[in-house]
């Protein structure tokens, strides 16, 4: 026996110690080695455990665990292995091999100092892994994924977060990697100069933006999200948005509109601030602009939110994002006060903004899953049935979309000029930054395929999406409206003189 650093082999199945190794080298050893290359890469002296401190001071985050070392078996690799490279660093791997070997990359760089650099500059890090036949053979890419980091400041959590990430797309690599063709992979050609990260820099990010967010919730409402709303019109560019402008009691967000029997509607996600989980609420829309106020349609013991309703043999139904463990279909017994559960499927996945489309064929099912503690920002998940009630088949390509630039799903699918468009989300560097859209070219049971095109003229005027600090993560339209909803500071009421309590 030996210890090796952070090298292990895999053969054509994960064996108990090789999957024991893989945790504790993705875990652990990988994430704070890159954490440590980016320091040693730069001029600044500060120790790790300061970093740790700051870290856990500012952003309430634990230290990270120490480093545990890697028992292999002593040997040459057998024949037919792929050997694994977590070293972390643009060396050539310790182990003598001729055969396939697979190595992780951080934005066009096999150095992992390079993933800090980008997670401290505040950008979307690029993770996968490349392969290469042989040691002669050029690198080829066999996986990657835009990773959506939920505190970019945050070194050690978005690297365990971007170490997690690795990990999966390491075992969906193994799982087919003896099916790739390698001539049809993209080929990766890795750059020779290395991002370097000041952690003197970064430290003072952490600390202005700490006493900012301090010093505004003093004054506002952080996160905050209404709706705006639109006539459709057929002149591009020629909306006019009305804000719905809520108090500081709740905020209102993912809204979707329904018209029926001559009337419309939006529904919504309504949540009231130390409150309770959120609900699904509803408005009425008037022909001469009036719009009613929120009015409770669906109350659950756990949080509500992302509201899509869709028409199914003559019945309107409604498939809510949800926090009970499953997806749940409700259909309308009295439109739109009165909903009834008729059906629950995918028990135990964490999905979000799941969206129906019927194809006319058949029915597609968009949904964004968390895997581990990854959050759902950064996949596309597909499924396809004959009817919303399932079965529900996986689509061989899942994840369809990997990527934090408008992966999970902002609102209904809808056909423009006979192009369908898909709205995503944009979550680089922050949730909900803005809505993207992309046509999608080829749906089918075997291939999905989509590529981005510009925003809709309707939006091109509407100064609320507009502008750096504007955030707006969800778009649907109906027949005669629009709807978005978008996030702001809402001011606070801040009384100088306190209210005189009665009887004093």
């Amino acid at each position: 026996m030996k210890i090796m650093p952070l090298n292990f082999l895999l053969g054509e199945h994960l064996r108990p110690w090789q999957q024991h190794t893989v945790q504790y080298a993705m875990d652990m050893g990988f994430m704070l080695y890159s954490a440590g290359a980016s320091l040693a890469a730069t001029t600044c002296i500060m120790p790790p455990h300061w970093q740790y401190a700051l870290e856990k001071s500012l952003f309430k985050r634990r230290p990270a665990p120490p480093c545990k070392a890697l028992v292999f078996q002593s040997g040459a690799p057998e024949a037919g292995a792929v050997v694994v490279d977590v070293t972390g660093h643009a060396a050539e791997s310790p182990v003598e091999h001729k055969g396939r070997e697979l190595k992780p990359f951080f934005d066009g760089s096999f150095d992992a100092a390079t993933l800090s650099a980008v997670v401290a500059a505040g950008d979307m890090p690029t993770i996968g892994w490349a392969m290469r036949q042989t040691h002669d053979s050029p690198w080829r890419i066999v996986n990657s994924a835009g990773i959506a980091v939920r505190e970019p400041l945050a070194q050690q959590a978005a690297i365990r977060l971007c170490g997690e990430r690795l990990q999966q797309l390491l075992a969906r690599g193994v799982e087919k990697i003896d099916s790739l063709n390698p001539a049809l992979l993209p080929l990766f050609t890795p750059v020779s100069k290395i991002m370097r990260v000041s952690y003197v820099r970064l430290a003072i990010r952490q600390l202005r933006q700490k006493i900012a967010v301090m010093a505004l919730k003093v004054f506002f409402r952080l996160n905050h999200w209404e709706i705006a709303l639109s006539k459709r019109t057929a002149i591009p560019g020629d909306a006019v948005w009305t804000r719905l402008k809520t108090p500081l009691s709740h905020f209102e967000a993912d809204p979707f509109l329904w018209e029926q029997d001559g009337k419309a509607y939006v529904f919504f996600e309504m949540a009231v601030y130390g409150g309770g989980s959120a609900v699904i609420a509803y408005r009425r829309l008037h022909e001469n602009g009036a719009v009613d106020a929120p009015v409770v349609a669906l109350r659950r013991p756990y949080h509500l939110s992302y509201p899509q309703l869709f028409e199914h043999e003559g019945s309107t139904y409604m498939l809510p994002e949800n926090r009970g463990g499953a997806l749940e279909i409700y259909r309308a017994e009295a439109f739109p006060d009165s909903w009834t559960l008729v059906h629950s499927f995918f028990p135990g996945v964490n999905a979000a903004d799941s969206t129906l489309y019927n194809d006319g064929q058949r029915w597609w099912l968009f949904t964004s899953i968390a895997t581990g503690s990854v959050p759902n920002w950064d996949e596309l998940y597909l499924f396809y049935a004959d009817s919303p009630f399932g079965a529900w088949t996986a689509h061989p390509q899942n994840p369809v979309k990997g990527t934090a630039a408008g992966a999970r799903m902002s609102g209904n699918i809808f056909i423009k000029d006979g192009v369908r468009i898909r709205p995503g989300q944009d979550c680089r560097g922050d949730y909900g930054k803005q809505v993207l859209f992309f046509s999608i070219d080829v749906l089918n049971p075997e291939e999905y395929r989509e590529s981005a095109m510009p925003k809709p003229s309707s939006l091109a005027d509407c100064a609320i999406t507009t502008g750096k600090k504007a955030r707006w993560h969800t778009f649907n339209q109906s027949k005669n409206f629009q709807v978005i909803d978008y996030r702001h500071l809402k001011l606070r009421k801040i009384r100088l003189i306190p209210k005189k309590r009665r009887g004093a």
